[in-house]
């Protein structure tokens, strides 16, 4: 999972404030720093959590770009890299990385990527009038004189933190799902891309509306299974599904919160057993 530093770094925060948070959960971090001095170390330990069900994770660093250069940014890396451990990272330059992947999907297969993102923020009061000034100032958004920034639907509000973000990255697609969500938030299918012109966003893919969700245990073959029913307003092959805080269930891919079964969706009444 590639996240420079300028952009997606907090995966869990830039995903549920897609498209716009780019500048502001950023690894050099100055905003949220000022407030909270484990940001970094909160957002690499999400992904050790995760490296079970991960093929491989890269930290990044881009200590050449114009915001690293300040003095207390450069004092909060060198705090950050003398503190991580040890035991579970290897430094690395970018060019090493790509060799290392060379060797390791050597036969033409592709890395995956599961990663349950935690929100890393605990300053959330102090940064809701920093993200509405740039969200004021910055050039591409909406600053017309006496706008005000929506307050965030997601903002504190599971137990006084911002909802996890599950997320799936593959040579077949990409993939987001919000806390407590069935269905992924954003679906980018890579198999479609023969023939796109990449001159911006990938296109992302409609995902069905499910309806009238109803879920029974039964025993199969001598086996204890969930049946689940629901209705969807249109197809789409192989969708996820995700399960959270089910641990009695098993998935196809599963983090420690989430359990996540696909299933081909057709229009109108579904049914599915899960193990």
């Amino acid at each position: 999972m590639w996240g420079y530093t300028w952009t997606a770094y907090d995966l869990c925060n830039s995903f549920l404030e897609y498209p716009s948070s780019g500048a502001f959960y950023n690894a050099e971090g100055g905003l949220i720093h000022a407030h909270q001095s484990d940001y970094t170390m909160r957002n690499l330990q999400t992904r050790i959590e995760n490296m079970d069900s991960s093929d491989f994770s890269c930290f990044v660093f881009h200590d050449e770009d114009h915001d690293i250069w300040r003095p207390d940014l450069l004092a909060a890396l060198r705090r950050f890299l003398s503190a991580a451990p040890k035991d579970r990272i290897t430094p690395a330059t970018l060019e090493e990385v790509t060799q290392w992947l060379d060797l390791r999907f050597a036969d033409g297969s592709h890395p995956v990527n599961l990663i349950e993102a935690v929100d890393p923020v605990t300053c959330h009061d102090a940064l809701l009038p920093e993200r509405n000034k740039l969200l004021t100032e910055c050039p591409g958004f909406p600053c017309n004189i006496g706008w005000t920034p929506p307050h965030p639907p997601h903002w504190k509000s599971v137990n006084g933190h911002n909802p996890s973000v599950l997320l799936y990255y593959g040579a077949d697609a990409r993939w987001a799902a919000v806390e407590g969500e069935r269905v992924p938030r954003q679906f980018i299918d890579y198999t479609k891309f023969d023939g796109v012109t990449e001159t911006g966003p990938a296109p992302k893919e409609m995902l069905p509306r499910l309806s009238d969700w109803r879920e029974e245990w039964v025993t199969d073959d001598g086996q204890r299974r969930l049946r689940v029913s629901f209705r969807a307003d249109r197809a789409f092959l192989l969708m996820p599904l995700v399960f959270w805080d089910r641990p009695e269930l098993r998935g196809q891919l599963q983090t420690r919160r989430t359990r996540v079964v696909f299933a081909s969706v057709e229009p109108g009444l579904n049914e599915m057993l899960t193990k």
